[in-house]
């Protein structure tokens, strides 16, 4: 009797733990982990991005046992590897860069997954995260490469704004001259006086006078007389400068079409020391005419001969031949 027991109580047993173990296995339906998810993640985040932290949450199969969809909550921590960046603003060529984050912080982010199981019985998990975007993130400045760049704050950035300013000092001190300029259309010259009047000729023939200073980066021009005609209402004109030294400036027209390339015909000084040249030679002339003058000259017009005597008291006698 003992030993027919035993043997029903072991047959139970066994049908027990079958049953459980049936149980078991069909709760424990196959569904992705966070490292799957981790692994989907890394191949669509930029490489300057470690994800150090995956939690996934609320699960539910979309779709069944022998075909399952997975939808599931994510949350991720992100660690920059290196520091980034957003550009700003270029200028002379080179691009402005803003820093967004630093080497070794971290930002977390939410949003959800959808996975499937493959033929081969791998996971096709497909993720979509909230509030990530390039000007969240930024990239490492070699992103911006070949472009040369500046950070926005940096010593460069002051060192760069500094070697400007010299540029626009020099060019204040500098302006005062005649320049010839080509631009796209034409060429012409212009003076710029120390007394801040500037007159312009255009190749055209067109002129422009008025008032000039230098702002900033800009020279800038207030016209008031064109072709020789004063205007109702003045025109302020500015040129953005882009390169100067004492010899050549390059300027862009703000707002406008044309590129000024001009070269120093002379300065002020040597205008003014040509003009003393000429106003020199000139009275020199009329100084020798002075000394040589008096006396009786004979000359000859279209009637006839004629004599005139210039006196030493500035007194003179005109005396025609007779046929005249």
């Amino acid at each position: 009797m003992t030993k027919a027991l035993s043997i029903i109580y072991y047959r139970k047993l066994i049908i027990l733990l079958f049953t459980f173990s049936l149980l078991t296995l069909s709760g424990c339906e196959k569904k992705p982990d966070e490292k799957d998810v981790k692994s989907a993640l890394i191949a669509d985040l930029p490489s300057y991005l470690t994800i150090t932290e995956c939690i996934i949450s609320t699960q539910s199969n979309q779709g069944n046992k022998d075909n399952p969809l997975w939808i599931g909550n994510i949350k991720i921590t992100l660690r920059f590897d290196e520091d980034t960046y957003l550009s700003d603003k270029e200028e002379q060529g080179i691009l402005f860069i803003v820093p967004v984050k630093k080497k070794g912080d971290t930002m977390k982010i939410y949003g959800k997954y959808g996975a499937q199981i493959t033929p081969d019985g791998a996971w096709k998990i497909r993720t979509q995260l909230e509030n990530i975007s390039n000007s969240a993130l930024g990239k490492p400045e070699i992103g911006f490469s070949p472009q040369k760049t500046i950070i926005k704050g940096s010593k460069a950035e002051q060192d760069y704004f500094a070697e400007r300013q010299k540029v626009f000092d020099l060019a204040k001190q500098s302006l005062p001259g005649i320049w010839n300029y080509n631009i796209k259309d034409g060429s012409g010259k212009v003076m710029f006086q120390p007394d801040g009047v500037y007159k312009i000729r255009f190749s055209s023939g067109e002129t422009h006078e008025g008032r000039w200073s230098v702002e900033g980066e800009n020279i800038v021009c207030l016209r008031e007389v064109e072709n020789g005609r004063f205007l109702n209402n003045a025109k302020v004109v500015r040129y953005k400068i882009i390169s100067f030294d004492e010899k050549r400036f390059v300027v862009e027209e703000v707002g406008g079409k044309f590129v000024w390339d001009a070269s120093l015909e002379k300065t002020i000084e040597q205008s003014k020391k040509e003009l003393a040249e000429k106003e020199q030679k000139k009275q020199e002339m009329i100084d020798t005419i002075k000394k040589s003058l008096p006396g009786i000259w004979s000359y000859k017009v279209s009637r006839g001969e004629a004599t005139v005597a210039f006196k030493t008291d500035g007194t003179f006698k005109i005396v025609f031949s007779k046929n005249n």
